[in-house]
C-alpha cells in the first residue's frame, strides 16, 4: 500500500513539472480558448436552424415535447414538477437508465463526493455532468477522450475501499453534415471492507452508442443502444451477516432506442420514438440449508436466493405547431406515449429459518421459526399517456398550459384501470432586460402503480407459515418432544390453501400530487446568479394495507376495524442512549383470526411537504467559478378517520401510521432486512475551481452536508392472532437520528496541451477530513447487537486519475 502511494507521488511530481510538450506544441498558455455556455436559439425557426448550421441536428431542438423544442423563451433554471408528456421517456432519457450506466463512463464523474454509503463505487460527482454526456451529439471534427483512475483508503479505518475504472468515448462525421456517430465504454471495479472486516467486491461495465443522420434536409434519425453488466463477489457483507450468508451477484441491461423527427414546414414538425430496456439480475447465496439468526442478531446458514427481471417498451408520437395570434406566439405541443412493464420476481429460501427467543412474547427456551415456499411472482402492467399544452409568449411573458390524461392497467384480469386527468399551469416573466426572472407554477401529478397491486394478490409467490416452539437445547432447530404452536403468516391461509389471501380494492387509484411552485432567479453581476425556489406539495389517496381478519364461528373475512383489537402486552426496556420506554401491543380478539392478506385500497391520509431551495452560481471568470444550494423541507402526515378505524393499533414500524414528520422507507425485498428510512430536513452542497499557473493546474473542492437520518428503533413482537410484527418503540420514527454528514472533498489537476491533444493527472481525495460519521445502526432493540453501528462513511479515500481528450 505504502509503496504505490509513493510511486503515484513521484509520478504526480514529475508530470508537475512537465513544461515541455507544451512549448513544443507552440501553444502558449494564454492562448487555451475559454470555454463558452452554450445558449439555446430564442424563438428561431427550427427549419432555418436544421438547414444552415452544420453538425446541429433535428434532435437536438426537439425533445419530444416535454421541453418544447428549444425554440421557444428562455425556460426558467428550475421547471415544474410534472410536466407533460412526464412517464414516456425519449431517445436520451432511455439511454440514461441512472443504474448501472452512470457508475462509469464520464471521465467527470469518477471524481465523486465521498458516498453515504460504503459499497458506492461512483455516483454524481461533484463536478460530474453525466447528462452533457450521455446527450452527446456528433459534430463535423473526430473527437476522443479516455481516463483511468485507481486509490484506496486508509487501512486504519473501518471500511477500505479500493478503486479502480478506465472509460473512452470517442465520436465524429461519418458524413460531414449528414450522419456522426458516438460511442463509449467503460468498466469500475472497486472492493470493500465493511465494519467488522468482511470484504467484497464488484466490476462493473458497458458500454453506449448513438447515431444521427440527417437523412434529407427534413428528416432526421437518432438510434442509441447502451449495454451493461455488473459481477459482485461477497455481496451484501455487514456486521450482521456471517460470511455464508453473502452472495455473488451477476446483473446486466440492455437498452435502445429511437427517434424519428420530420419538419413539415417552419411551423410545423412531428416526432416519433420507440425503446425498449431489458434489466436483470441474480442473487446466489455462498451456502444452502437452513438459516439461523442468533440472540446477538447475527445471520447464519444459507440464505435466500434472489432473482429480479424487468422488461420495458415503451413507443411515443409528438408533434408542434407553431403560430401568433397577433403578438401572441404559440407553441402547441401535442402528443400520445405508450409504456409496458414485464417483471418478475423470484425468491428461493435457504430452508426453514430459526430466530432466537429474543422475540417479545416468548419466554426462553423458545424459539420463533418459519418454514418457506419458493414462489415467482409476475405482472405486466401498461400505461397510456395523452397530452395538450400550449406555450405562450407576449413580451416578457411566458405561460404554460397544459393538460396529461393517462390510463393505467394494473395488470389484473378484469381489475381496475383508472384514469387520471393532471393540468399544469406555468406562468414566467423576465424582469430587467432579462437579468432578473420570476414564475409561478401549478400543476397535479399522478403516482405509477406499477405491479404492487399484481404481486400483492400473485398466488405464486413466495409465502412463510411461521410457529414457536420450545428449543430446550439452545441449537435453534426443532427437535423430537419440543413442542411447537403454528402462528398466522403473511400471504398464507391455512384454511384456504393454493389460494392467495390478499385482496386488491376494485376502485384502487393512483396517489394524487398537487404542487406549487413559487420561483425567482437574479443576475446580481455579470458573472454571479442567485435563486430561490418555494415548493408546496400535497399528496392524498395514499395507498395502505388493511388487515384481513376471518370470524371462526362464522367464516366471515373482512377488515379489522377498531373494535376488533384488544391490549395483549407491553413491550419494556431501554433505548440506546438509557432512556426507558414502555409501549402497548395490541391482538386481536378471541375468536378472530387473521387470514395471512391484507386488502389494497386508497386511504384517506394526506401528506403536506414544504420545500426552499437557495441557490448561487458564480459563472467562471477571472480564473474561477462557484455554485452550491441549500435545501430546506418540512413534511406533515394528516392521519384521517378511515386510516384510524382500520389501522393496526399497536404502532408498527414503517407503518406510516405516525402522525408528524413521515419518514421515506426503502425495503430491499428480502425477508429479514431491516429496511432504510430517509428523512433529512436539511442538506447543502458548494462546489469551486480555480485554474492556477495560467491555466496549467485547476484546484478543486466540495463542501457537503445534511442531516442525520431516522433511528426508529423497534422490537419484534409474536401475537397469537396476528402474527409477527415490528413494532416502533419510539413515538415518532425520527426521535432518533444518525449523526449529521458533513464532507470535505479535493482534487489537483495539472493539464498538459500537445498540439491537437490533451492531458492532465488528478490526485483526488474524498471525505479530506477523514471523517467517520456513523450512517446506519441496528435498530432491532432485541438483539445483542442493539443500537451498534451497522454502516459508517467510508474512510479518506486518495485517487489517482489520468484522462486524454483528442479534437
Amino acid at each position: 500500500m505504502e509503496r504505490s502511494r509513493w510511486v503515484t507521488v513521484a509520478v504526480f511530481l514529475a508530470l508537475w513539472g512537465l513544461g515541455v510538450p507544451r512549448v513544443l506544441s507552440g501553444q502558449s498558455p494564454e492562448s487555451e480558448p475559454e470555454e463558452q455556455a452554450e445558449e439555446e436559439p430564442l424563438l428561431t425557426d427550427p427549419w432555418q436552424i436544421l438547414q444552415t448550421t452544420p453538425g446541429v441536428l433535428v434532435d437536438r431542438i426537439n425533445v419530444d415535447g416535454d421541453r418544447g423544442c428549444g425554440c421557444s423563451a428562455k425556460q426558467p433554471f428550475v421547471e415544474a414538477g410534472a410536466a407533460v408528456g412526464q412517464g414516456f421517456p425519449g431517445v436520451d432519457e432511455a439511454i440514461f437508465s441512472g443504474n448501472l450506466m452512470e457508475r462509469f463512463l464520464s471521465p467527470g464523474n469518477v471524481f465523486t463526493l465521498a458516498e453515504e454509503t460504503q459499497g458506492s463505487a461512483a455516483g454524481s460527482g461533484a463536478w460530474a455532468r453525466p447528462d452533457e454526456f450521455l446527450r452527446r451529439n456528433g459534430t463535423n471534427e473526430w473527437r476522443a477522450s479516455a481516463f483511468t483512475l485507481g486509490g484506496d483508503g486508509s487501512e486504519a479505518a473501518s471500511s477500505v475501499e479500493d478503486v479502480r475504472g478506465f472509460g473512452a468515448e470517442v465520436g465524429g462525421p461519418l458524413r460531414k453534415d449528414r450522419a456522426w456517430i458516438w460511442g463509449g465504454l467503460g468498466l469500475h471495479d472497486f472492493e470493500r471492507t465493511v465494519l467488522g472486516g468482511q470484504r467484497e467486491s464488484q466490476s462493473v461495465t458497458g458500454g453506449r452508442l448513438k447515431l444521427n443522420a440527417q437523412v434529407v434536409e427534413s428528416f432526421a434519425i437518432a438510434l442509441a443502444a447502451s449495454r451493461g453488466g455488473s459481477e459482485g463477489d461477497n455481496a451484501g457483507a455487514a456486521p450482521d451477516r456471517a460470511p455464508e450468508t453473502t452472495w455473488d451477484e451477476d446483473g446486466g441491461e440492455t437498452i435502445w432506442a429511437a427517434t424519428g423527427t420530420v419538419i413539415h414546414n417552419s411551423n410545423f414538425y412531428t416526432s416519433a420514438s420507440v425503446g425498449s430496456e431489458d434489466r436483470r439480475r441474480e442473487d446466489d447465496p455462498q451456502a444452502t440449508g437452513p438459516a439461523r439468526i442468533g440472540a446477538d442478531g447475527v445471520a447464519r446458514g444459507g440464505w435466500f436466493a434472489w432473482e429480479d427481471e424487468r422488461r420495458q417498451r415503451h413507443a411515443r408520437l409528438s408533434t408542434a405547431l407553431f403560430g401568433y395570434t397577433g403578438t401572441l406566439g404559440h407553441e402547441v405541443t401535442l402528443g400520445a406515449g405508450w409504456l409496458r412493464r414485464d417483471e418478475e420476481r423470484a425468491l428461493a429460501p435457504p430452508g426453514p429459518l430459526t430466530i432466537a427467543g429474543s422475540v417479545a412474547g416468548l419466554s426462553r427456551p423458545f424459539a420463533l421459526a418459519e418454514l418457506w415456499r419458493a414462489g415467482e411472482a409476475g405482472a405486466r402492467t401498461e400505461t397510456l399517456g395523452l397530452w395538450a399544452q400550449d406555450v405562450l409568449t407576449y413580451g416578457p411573458w411566458t405561460g404554460h398550459f397544459g393538460v396529461q390524461a393517462d390510463r393505467q392497467d394494473l395488470g389484473l384480469s378484469g381489475g381496475p384501470r383508472p384514469w387520471t386527468l393532471a393540468p399544469r399551469l406555468q406562468l414566467h416573466r423576465f424582469l430587467d432586460h432579462a437579468h432578473k426572472q420570476v414564475w409561478v407554477s401549478l400543476s397535479r401529478s399522478a403516482s405509477s402503480l406499477g405491479p404492487r397491486a399484481a404481486w400483492h394478490v400473485d398466488v405464486d409467490a413466495a409465502v412463510a407459515a411461521p410457529f414457536v416452539f420450545e428449543d430446550l437445547d439452545g441449537d435453534l432447530a426443532l427437535d423430537p418432544g419440543e413442542t411447537a404452536r403454528a402462528l398466522p403468516g403473511r400471504g398464507f391461509d391455512p384454511l384456504r390453501p393454493g389460494v392467495d389471501p390478499d385482496a386488491v380494492d376494485a376502485r384502487l387509484r393512483p396517489e394524487i400530487t398537487d404542487e406549487a411552485v413559487l420561483g425567482a432567479e437574479a443576475e446580481l453581476t455579470d458573472n454571479f446568479q442567485v435563486g430561490l425556489r418555494a415548493v408546496w406539495r400535497r399528496t392524498r389517496d395514499l395507498l395502505e394495507e388493511r388487515l384481513l381478519v376471518r370470524d371462526l364461528s362464522t367464516g366471515e373475512v373482512f377488515a379489522a376495524a377498531a373494535g376488533d383489537w384488544i391490549p395483549a402486552a407491553r413491550l419494556t426496556g431501554n433505548l440506546p442512549d438509557g432512556t426507558p420506554y414502555d409501549v402497548p401491543v395490541w391482538d386481536l380478539r378471541p375468536g378472530l383470526l387473521w387470514t395471512g392478506g391484507s386488502l389494497l385500497t386508497n386511504g384517506d391520509r394526506r401528506r403536506d411537504d414544504l420545500g426552499l431551495e437557495l441557490t448561487w452560481k458564480k459563472l467562471f471568470s477571472n480564473e474561477w467559478n462557484l455554485d452550491g444550494k441549500i435545501l430546506w423541507r418540512d413534511s406533515d402526515y394528516d392521519l384521517g378517520p378511515d386510516f384510524r378505524r382500520f389501522d393496526d393499533p399497536t404502532n408498527l414500524l414503517g407503518g406510516g401510521d405516525d402522525e408528524g414528520e413521515p419518514v421515506e422507507e426503502t425495503a430491499s425485498g428480502r425477508p429479514y432486512e431491516t429496511p432504510r428510512f430517509a428523512a433529512a430536513r436539511w442538506s447543502f452542497e458548494t462546489n469551486g475551481m480555480v485554474r492556477l499557473g495560467q491555466g496549467r493546474y485547476v484546484l478543486l473542492a466540495s463542501v457537503k452536508g445534511r442531516q442525520g437520518q431516522p433511528l426508529p428503533y423497534f422490537r419484534q413482537i409474536a401475537r397469537e392472532r396476528a402474527g409477527v410484527a415490528g413494532v416502533q418503540v419510539t413515538d415518532r420514527p425520527d426521535s432518533f437520528r444518525a449523526e449529521d454528514l458533513f464532507t470535505v472533498d479535493a482534487g489537483l489537476e495539472r493539464h498538459v496541451w500537445v498540439g491537437d491533444a490533451s492531458f492532465s493527472l488528478a490526485v483526488q481525495a474524498l471525505n479530506l477530513l477523514d471523517e467517520r460519521t456513523v450512517l446506519e445502526r441496528e435498530l432491532d432493540l432485541g438483539t445483542g447487537r442493539a443500537g451498534l453501528a451497522d454502516e459508517a462513511l467510508s474512510s479518506r479515500t486518495l485517487r489517482v486519475e489520468v484522462r486524454f481528450w483528442w479534437n
